[in-house]
């Protein structure tokens, strides 16, 4: 009889599946809910952005940490540049 243990499965494929998950969830979510789920991905992408960025070390982490700060703020520079109405949009 063979007594060899099943290989784990592979953590490139893993990764792979996880990215291909996040992205249809991103595209039904942009169809279903437009604007408001852009802003609720980029702020929840924004803050695992500096988490990933607190947990990391050597170069990349004040890179993840700035980017997530971006990511988390940017919808809130855009709503208030609409709610002011210095930025407009036209559809011809």
């Amino acid at each position: 009889m063979d007594n060899t243990t099943p290989s784990p499965p592979s953590t490139r494929r893993a990764q792979i599946y996880g990215w291909a998950v996040f992205l249809l969830v991103l595209i039904v979510a942009t169809m279903l809910f437009g604007p408001v789920a852009l802003i609720v991905l980029s702020i929840v992408a924004g803050g695992a952005l500096i988490v990933a960025g607190v947990r990391a070390s050597g170069w990349p982490r004040p890179v993840l940490i700035v980017v997530g700060a971006l990511l988390v703020v940017a919808p809130a520079i855009v709503l208030l540049d609409f709610l002011t109405g210095s930025w407009q949009i036209t559809v011809h």
